[in-house]
């Protein structure tokens, strides 16, 4: 998934890894450079395979946050 995510044309990082602080618990960070783009990679006809996989994985929840920013700067 994580090979396939960073192909997806946008894509500006793609990354998965067990939440230190609550193990057991994976924590998925994605970032896009516009809607158009993340959608797109929602759209892909790999992902109804994916959650498939990760709910005969045992996965018990899923829960997506998007976070949103009029703009960005370098700090």
């Amino acid at each position: 998934m994580i090979d396939a995510t960073r192909l997806h044309d946008g894509c500006i990082a793609y990354d998965a890894a067990e939440d230190v602080f609550e193990p057991g618990v994976i924590r998925i960070s994605e970032m896009w450079p516009d809607h158009q783009s993340l959608q797109r990679h929602i759209d892909a006809p790999y992902l109804p395979a994916w959650f498939s996989a990760v709910r005969n994985c045992g996965v018990l929840e899923s829960k997506f946050t998007i976070f949103d920013v009029t703009g960005a700067r370098v700090v």
